[in-house]
């Protein structure tokens, strides 16, 4: 695993929730607490078409409103008159997350296929992995996490897996935690981030790497998580699976309720494996509220990790193998990518 430094690339959603300007869509506005309260904003919304998803307020970090705009309402109307109502902040479509995407195709030319180390072709001892990033010499100084609180977010979690102490709760590896969304797609409030469909598998793995204990087959793999000791929370943002990968939940609003909780209870370290499918492109919006919040998160000391995602440049002559996804983009997070081949040949692809 390593460490890349975060870039600010060019951006705009390309998966907005109702982008059409007559077909209604879901909005967010920040408040500014210094100036103004939901209720007042709803006062001078009240001539404005809408109905509440949910609300925010996280003193210090983010004040704010989701909403929906119905079928049929001029969507860019609304937005210009919101933006104008005495306290707002900034308005933003709400947009789609994912879990990111596990790409097939290889950039690699087929005759140096036998140049490169697979992982099924790798020795039975796993812990390469930890040795390249550094993390077995941290085991060996003693350094496992011990007092770090360490919460995800993702899918719902199955904690009852043994590599992951078979629990939930106080005194547990998975401590704490919350779920946004059920199984079935329908959004809830709930204490408990529980999942063994076969899409809870991502948050389940997420956990493993983060704090796993080794065991022996067939229960499990003989290697330990970076942070075997730390404490674990799961917030669950998404659902199970539609069929062709798709899942509900994951959106801007789900995203932000979880960051917001992960930072109430006190957690130390917000990891966050989700991106937009594709990336962004073009200009950078004017107001992100998921970037204004991981600012202020990362402000007020706790650090957020986000996957860089898997999306593969597609030529093999490219600059770079992979593209960057947001929000690993973002210059407030510590955006992390990861290496399966610890033999990989540098002039493959002419660097050496």
């Amino acid at each position: 695993m390593i460490l890349l430094r975060s870039l600010f690339l060019p951006l705009v959603a390309v998966l907005v929730v109702g982008s059409s300007d007559k077909a209604g869509g879901a909005l967010i506005i920040e408040l500014d607490e210094k100036s103004t309260t939901l209720d007042a904003f709803t006062q001078s919304a009240s001539a404005i078409n809408y109905t509440v998803r949910r609300t925010f307020h996280t003193p210090g970090i983010f004040t704010g409103i989701a909403i929906d705009i119905p079928s049929g309402s001029d969507l860019d109307e609304a937005k210009s008159r919101l933006d104008v109502i005495p306290g707002v902040v900034g308005v933003a479509d709400i947009i789609q997350y994912e879990v990111p995407r596990i790409k097939s195709r290889s950039v690699s030319p087929p005759s140096a296929g036998s140049s490169i180390t697979r992982r099924e072709d790798v020795s039975g001892d796993l812990g390469f992995t930890l040795q390249m990033g550094g993390v077995d010499k941290a085991h060996a100084l003693g350094i496992k996490g011990q007092g770090i609180s360490i919460g995800f977010i993702d899918t719902g979690v199955y904690y009852n897996h043994p590599a992951l102490g078979g629990g939930f709760g106080s005194g547990k590896k998975i401590a704490g935690g919350y779920s946004f969304i059920t199984d079935e797609g329908a959004l809830v409030d709930s204490a408990d981030p529980y999942s063994d469909c076969p899409q809870s598998d991502h948050a389940t793995h997420v956990a493993g790497i983060i704090g796993m204990d080794p065991l022996q087959a067939p229960d499990g793999f003989p290697i330990s998580g970076v942070a075997p000791e730390a404490s674990l929370y799961a917030y669950r943002i998404f659902g199970c699976g539609l069929g062709g990968g798709a899942r509900e939940g994951g959106t801007t609003d789900l995203v932000l309720q979880a960051m917001l909780k992960a930072f109430e209870e006190g957690v130390d370290i917000i990891s966050m494996s989700l991106s937009i499918n594709g990336g962004m492109t073009g200009e950078l919006p004017s107001y992100d509220p998921v970037t204004a919040t991981a600012q202020q998160i990362k402000n007020a000391g706790v650090a957020i990790i986000v996957a860089m995602g898997n999306d593969a440049s597609g030529s093999l002559y490219a600059n770079n193998l992979y593209i960057e996804t947001f929000p690993g983009e973002l210059s407030s997070v510590v955006a992390v990518a990861s290496i399966a081949n610890s033999n990989y040949p540098p002039g493959l692809y002419g660097n050496g």
